[in-house]
């Protein structure tokens, strides 16, 4: 896509790498924008997001065919769990 704009609408975050800005939408709105380093530096939503996606992969449930867009799914372990 060089020298052109893309749109690209994801679920999964760990595809934000080949980005050169992402945006969070909260409610309609951006809530936060930048890198994928930028916006895990800042510590927010997109942290958040990306550190639990990351820890529901790392439990190996998304190598069992669980599908992560069902609610029981997708609850990934807390902090304190971890």
């Amino acid at each position: 896509m060089a020298g052109r704009t893309c749109l690209f609408i994801t679920h999964r975050l760990g595809s934000t790498f080949l980005f050169d800005n992402c945006s969070v939408l909260s409610n309609g709105r951006i809530a936060e924008s930048g890198t994928h380093h930028q916006l895990m530096a800042l510590g927010g939503t997109y942290r958040d997001l990306f550190e639990r996606q990351r820890e529901w992969y790392d439990t190996g449930a998304g190598d069992q065919g669980v599908n992560p867009g069902s609610r029981s799914s997708l609850r990934a372990p807390s902090r304190k769990e971890a």
